[in-house]
């Protein structure tokens, strides 16, 4: 198989990269408030930033990356501290 073309979307535009995460949240964090899904995406991402240069320096695993990422973020919505088993099943129902 030979492919011509590789594309990246990368804005939003063909591809709502919101939509995954909030069905996500509402599955495993039904109590935090859905009408704050974009301020709660805009902080999954800031915190996936702050730990990612740990990731390439191989200071954390990926699945650190992504319990740190999670917990943080809900932290900062009210809910005082999620197990990393919580993180990772909400990673697994992300993907």
């Amino acid at each position: 198989m030979t492919y011509k073309n590789i594309v990246f979307e990368l804005d939003g535009t063909l591809y709502d990269h919101q939509l995954p995460f909030k069905r996500s949240v509402e599955k495993c964090f039904p109590t935090l408030d859905i009408q704050q899904i974009d301020n709660i995406y805009k902080r999954f991402r800031y915190w996936s930033d702050v730990a990612f240069p740990k990731y390439t320096k191989k200071f954390i695993s990926i699945e650190q990356l992504r319990i740190f990422r999670c917990q943080k973020t809900i932290e900062e919505f009210g809910i005082d501290s999620i197990s990393r088993t919580e993180a990772l099943d909400f990673q697994a129902d992300y993907e």
